[in-house]
């Protein structure tokens, strides 16, 4: 049996390789990998949640470590590197305190406190701003942008401002900026990143159904359907709204087709009663149904890609209609202007339908491009973390100043709390202020700098009342972040330090490792 000592170095070492892999990446100096995964994919990337998702771990604390960037992701959509780094760095400052003979418990409560006081004060050093100033919205997106990439910011930031304001809803007087399922991004190698442009509606990654149909349709009255438009030949159905037929003779086949073509006219009838012009459909359309269709002038997308159809209610109103039995004019959605374009060229070329000018979209596309598919991919990944960025912003209303320099305060007055405690905890409330505190030191080591020097000068800033200095990683210089606009959304932050505490604490408290299944049947201790 390991004894619990061995057991929780083990841990703290398992759970500081995670850690190391990611710190030279963090930042705007940071470093890309080279990752390649179990199929011999090659990626070449700074995201965290890329650089980890493809490892492969056995150690169940480093599983640990990776869901937490992925959960770190999944609610915040940001701060990856940031979360998996600051649990690294409590558990390697805990460390010290375990070969100090102080009890893990001791520890965790210590690391509990600290925590509770710097959400506190993160509450006092919030900065307040107006979600309507778009150019306040540029800069937390360029923030998160500088992280990523070093290059069309502007353009970057000014697409992820538009998408978040047009979306913005307000919900029992609280403010909902759903990036997430609102805002498509289609990626499309070719031309520049400032070729990309935003649309007010969707774009389905499916051409028109067939080639007789117009391919441009302008004040389109739109029908949404997931409905099987088609005539099965099965035995049995599982649609109770698609008829099937059992076809096993020559007259049974004379049957299925003079069905078709009556099933197919009486689903036109009631799309023309309706008094639309554009159908998009989920699923298959009937052959002979298109053919009608494009008799009478009616563009159709059959088979849209998912992701795309169920963002149409929200672009251009209307509803998803299972049944056309069921459908009147008012299910129906609008768009100014429904086209198939061709995006690309040569070979690599793909058609598209766009569904644009509708009136207050909820949900908004951005067509991304870029000279190469390496290129486009990280670029699609650098905006997803602006459009969080600045969704978690105008959901609160508060930013934060970056650079290390929150980091920085709040280590200051974490320091100042900890005298006011007895006992053994005060040197756990001590060790997690200087796990902060390596934040912005790794910043200023990733730019090629002496992080001592630098982080002496900024913290004696700090000490003289100067709580918004940090560094600026791409001048290389300490400044006052709020002149240089460089911030971070509240939500964020909080979120940062939450996960990362409850994550160490957890760690911490695990005494043994023990693997639940053994041939025999027992519990076996390792």
């Amino acid at each position: 049996m390991v004894k619990p000592s061995t057991i929780y170095r083990m841990n703290i070492f398992v759970a500081n390789v995670i850690s190391e892999i990611l710190k030279t990446s963090f930042g705007p100096r940071g470093m890309h990998k080279m990752v390649i995964d179990q199929y011999g994919n090659l990626t070449v990337t700074n995201d965290g949640v890329s650089v980890l998702k493809d490892l492969t771990v056995e150690h169940p604390i480093a599983k640990l470590m990776v869901e937490l960037a992925k959960t770190q992701s999944k609610e915040v959509g940001d701060g990856t590197k940031k979360v998996v780094i600051l649990v690294g760095n409590l558990l390697k400052k805990a460390e010290k305190l375990l070969n100090q003979k102080i009890h893990p418990a001791t520890i965790v409560e210590g690391y509990s406190k600290a925590m509770k006081k710097a959400l506190e004060l993160t509450e006092k050093l919030a900065i307040p701003f107006n979600v309507e100033d778009k150019n306040f919205l540029k800069k937390i997106a360029k923030t998160a942008l500088n992280s990523r990439i070093q290059y069309f910011w502007d353009e970057l930031s000014e697409l992820a401002v538009q998408a978040a304001s047009m979306i913005m809803e307000k919900h029992d007087g609280k403010i909902v900026v759903d990036v997430k399922n609102r805002v498509l991004v289609r990626k499309k190698e070719g031309e520049s990143i400032k070729d990309s442009k935003i649309v007010q509606g969707v774009i389905i990654n499916k051409e028109i159904a067939h080639p007789a149909m117009p391919k441009k349709m302008e004040n389109a009255k739109i029908i949404l359907t997931n409905q099987k438009l088609y005539l099965e030949k099965k035995y049995e159905s599982a649609d109770a709204f698609v008829p099937t037929i059992h076809v096993d003779s020559p007259q049974k086949m004379r049957e299925f087709l003079g069905e078709k073509l009556k099933l197919s006219k009486n689903w036109l009838d009631k799309i023309k009663a309706s008094g639309a012009n554009v159908l998009i459909s989920l699923v298959g359309i009937e052959r002979s149904l298109e053919d009608l269709m494009a008799k009478e002038g009616i563009l159709a997308v059959r088979r849209a890609d998912k992701e795309a159809f169920n963002l149409l209610p929200f672009a251009c109103g209307g509803k998803i209609v299972g049944n056309l039995e069921d459908l009147t004019p008012e299910c129906l959605g609008y768009a100014s202007l429904v086209e198939e374009r061709k995006v690309g060229g040569g070979a690599r070329a793909d058609w598209m339908v766009f569904v644009e000018g509708c009136k207050n979209p909820k949900a908004v596309s951005i067509l991304l491009r870029g000279g190469s598919w390496e290129v486009v991919d990280e670029s699609e990944k650098a905006l997803k973390n602006a459009l969080n960025a600045i969704a978690n912003a105008m959901e609160t209303c508060k930013v934060l100043v970056g650079g290390g320099a929150i980091e920085v305060e709040l280590a200051l007055h974490l320091k100042k709390y900890a005298v006011s405690l007895d006992g053994k905890e005060q040197l756990a409330v001590e060790a997690f202020a200087e796990a902060l505190e390596e934040i912005p030191k790794i910043l200023v080591l990733n730019a090629g700098l002496n992080p001592v020097e630098v982080f002496t000068n900024i913290q004696a800033q700090h000490e003289e009342g100067n709580p918004w200095v940090g560094f600026e990683a791409l001048s290389k210089e300490v400044k006052n972040m709020f002149e240089e606009g460089i911030f971070e959304p509240f939500g964020l932050v909080t979120q940062t330090i939450k996960s990362a505490t409850e994550t160490a604490n957890l760690i911490l408290r695990i005494d043994r490792l023990i693997r639940g299944f053994h041939p025999k049947g027992a519990i076996k201790k390792i």
